[in-house]
């Protein structure tokens, strides 16, 4: 199955050096290609004013002749960051009957786009909603199969006279689209979109995918390549084993504070005696892989609890993550 990693990087941001080695870097590691596109493929349908927005808005649609070639396309904003120990994405989200994104819905009130939506374009249709909100999904990460091609539902004509009317462009666009369509959607954790609208900018360093959209965790959009500069020397200078460690999922909270403690020797015989009192805890397990997986002498040991944690509880996706990011990493001490 080929795959690849697709993004738009258009004019000299300096931040384009850090977002796209840290591409390159994954690429290499999940063993797929990546398609960096620096110059306009397709003309600029309107505005000449906002060039650069309109241009890599309209570049989007190239993914549809990338699955043409490619089975799966991940597409990634350019003012993404990829941390050194993000698990392979499309292991995790393997189904190639859907599109996943993440579902910004969740958080944030976007009715008025959806609202804007029916009224463009007479939409009849029922939108969809989860928890009770709105799904509408952020357009920054996709990732798109052939089987699930939801650009073949696209017009160009219709997505031409509607841009500048819609809220956030081709991403309400896009959320129309595979409402229209009917296909399988599902989001993405947010460990794969890590965005500033989330709360505890800190915490972005415990996700897989930082997404520097708006603001970007800086006080005004035109710092944020310092942010991301900053932010890469932080993550690729210091590959230590409490950094690894801390981007698993954990079970339990008492197990979390153990390790903010530095208390890893406390952790590991908490875990010990309570899975002698309860072996089909399947919590237990996984968190003993994740405080091993602090010391790299025990990474193999970690592997085999994640596995048995899987083992009980087949259906858990923190624990599917939590394998394919020590296999990961096990790879990687390999190379």
């Amino acid at each position: 199955m080929k795959k690849a990693i697709y993004t738009i990087m258009l004019g000299n941001n300096p931040m384009f050096q850090f977002t796209r080695r840290a591409m390159q870097i994954y690429a290499e590691k999940v063993g797929v290609d990546l398609i960096v596109r620096t110059s306009r493929l397709t003309p600029v349908l309107m505005n000449e004013n906002n060039l650069s927005i309109i241009t890599a808005c309209v570049e989007k649609l190239f993914i549809e002749d990338l699955l043409q070639i490619y089975d799966r396309v991940l597409y990634l904003d350019a003012d993404v960051l990829i941390t050194p120990f993000a698990p392979n994405i499309f292991e995790i989200y393997s189904d190639t009957n859907q599109i996943y994104l993440y579902n910004e819905g969740q958080y944030i009130d976007r009715s008025s786009c959806i609202y804007s939506v029916y009224q463009l374009f007479d939409y009849k249709q029922k939108w969809t909603k989860q928890n009770e909100k709105f799904i509408y999904y952020n357009a920054g990460i996709m990732l798109c199969s052939k089987q699930a091609n939801f650009f073949q539902y696209k017009s160009v004509e219709e997505f031409e006279s509607s841009y500048q009317k819609l809220p956030f462009h081709d991403q309400t666009y896009f959320n129309y689209l595979i409402q229209k369509s009917g296909i399988q959607h599902q989001s993405i954790d947010t460990k794969f979109n890590r965005m500033d609208s989330l709360g505890n900018p800190q915490e972005r360093f415990q996700a897989f995918f930082i997404h520097y959209a708006g603001y970007g965790y800086s006080n005004h959009p035109q710092n944020k390549h310092q942010t991301v500069a900053q932010d890469f020397q932080q993550l690729y200078s210091n590959k230590s084993s409490d950094q690894q460690a801390f981007n698993f999922i954990l079970s339990q909270q008492v197990i979390s504070e153990m390790l903010k403690n530095r208390q890893p020797e406390n952790a590991v015989q908490y875990l010990q005696q309570q899975i002698q009192l309860t072996p089909q805890n399947a919590n237990l397990y996984n968190d003993l892989g994740v405080v091993l997986m602090l010391n790299p002498q025990y990474h193999s040991q970690g592997l085999q609890l994640f596995q048995q944690a899987l083992n009980l509880s087949p259906q858990n996706t923190a624990f599917q993550t939590n394998l394919k990011l020590a296999q990961t990493i096990l790879s990687l001490h390999k190379r």
